[in-house]
């Protein structure tokens, strides 16, 4: 019973750290994977540029999403602050 519950338990930390990489590393496991297909077979320079170029199109991916994320939250306090001056001047 104790082995079942340490495997149990050792089979849990290491789900929780994969679960957490994505979070923490520059590049998740699906980008490095997609990033040595892209680049197998090719000459070192041709890596290079292929790699520069796949990972600042991820950086600004990541970048327009976020602004996305602030421009709608930004919209929804634009709407509250309009809402509650309505309700201030009763409206």
């Amino acid at each position: 019973m104790k082995k079942v519950i340490a495997f149990t338990v050792a089979i849990l930390f290491i789900a929780m750290a994969f679960m957490a990489v994505p979070v923490y590393a520059e590049d998740t496991m699906i980008d490095k994977v997609s990033d040595w297909w892209a680049t197998r077979g090719k000459d070192e320079n041709e890596k290079k540029m292929l790699l520069t170029q796949r990972r600042a199109q991820r950086e600004s991916a990541k970048a327009k999403k976020a602004m996305e994320k602030q421009a709608k939250e930004m919209e929804k306090q634009a709407d509250k602050m309009k809402n509650d001056l309505k309700k201030s001047f009763g409206k």
